[in-house]
């Protein structure tokens, strides 16, 4: 048991009780590890807690401090299910004016939902809109978000990209991503070139990567995957990922005509992954997209 001013017997002894229901070692040290961290975030033992705390610490994961949704939930999780124990048993071991509530159950309820809707949802057209709309003020997360959107580009794949990554034929764009048996070139139609071509003009040329966090620093998918929460939330469209738009994408390629085999080599799939995709999008997708998919251009920000 960790050395920490703020527990109190009474807890020691209720974790006591409760770790004998944890199956395995490594569950037991992770419920310990995201008690012991709250604990140390609200300064005081975990019997008296109240609704403001646990409101400051949803807070501070998903605003100040932002952490993966998924994350955040199991968190809430664990500690939802201890709080119950000790509801459940408080009155017995401590007297029956003695009274403990679990205050996460709230916050976890909205987790639930929030991780369900970002894990299944596929933005439509206007959602998407309204997203970049959103990013116009910087031009190369608009960048990021028109390339995924317009050209299937899988977030892993965009953070790989350098300039050398960019090629000119015949007076046409490509882009080429991927490895060995993965590697594919992708013609990147004219709103999208001009849109780079935008981003070309502000961005920092000392840089290993065409995009970034800093000049000196990589970006990676936990900091994107943040960035297109808070650009939904702002955007006051629900909560999406990264590869949800990849997903839209996808599923406007599959409305458009094309065969199987384009929309695989294209999109770095196999065409038994096309066919999958044809089955999971959403009827309000396939009703959107089918009218406006050869007039979809993306415009750069200074021509909204």
């Amino acid at each position: 048991m960790e050395n920490i001013s703020y527990l109190s017997p009474e807890l020691e002894d209720f974790w006591a009780l409760y770790e004998k229901q944890l199956k395995s070692e490594k569950t037991k040290r992770t419920y310990w590890s995201d008690i012991i961290s709250f604990i140390k975030f609200v300064k005081k033992d975990f019997l008296d807690i109240s609704q403001n705390d646990v409101d400051l610490f949803y807070l501070y994961h998903t605003k100040e401090k932002p952490i993966k949704l998924a994350t955040l939930q199991k968190k809430f999780r664990e500690l939802s299910a201890f709080s119950d124990f000790i509801s459940d048993n408080i009155a017995s071991r401590l007297g029956d004016d003695v009274y403990f509530e679990n205050y996460f159950y709230g916050k976890l309820a909205e987790l639930n939902a929030l991780v369900k809707m970002a894990k299944g949802h596929i933005p439509t057209i206007r959602e998407m809109d309204k997203l970049l709309k959103a990013a116009k003020g910087n031009i190369m997360h608009y960048a990021m978000f028109t390339l995924i959107f317009r050209c299937a580009v899988k977030p892993s794949e965009l953070l790989k990209i350098r300039l050398s990554n960019f090629m000119e034929s015949q007076g046409h764009r490509f882009l080429e991503i991927g490895e060995k048996s993965s590697r594919r070139i992708i013609p990147l139609p004219e709103d999208v070139a001009a849109v780079l071509d935008q981003f070309d003009l502000k961005r920092e040329k000392n840089t290993s990567y065409y995009f970034y966090k800093t000049p000196l620093e990589k970006l990676n998918e936990r900091t994107l995957e943040r960035m297109v929460q808070d650009y939904a939330l702002k955007a006051g469209i629900p909560p999406i990922t990264m590869y949800g738009i990849r997903d839209a994408s996808v599923a406007l390629m599959c409305t458009s005509g094309a065969t199987d085999f384009l929309i695989a080599r294209d999109c770095g799939l196999t065409e038994r992954a096309v066919e999958r995709y044809k089955e999971i999008i959403p009827a309000y997708t396939l009703k959107e997209s089918a009218i406006h998919l050869m007039q979809i251009r993306v415009l750069p920000p200074e021509n909204e």
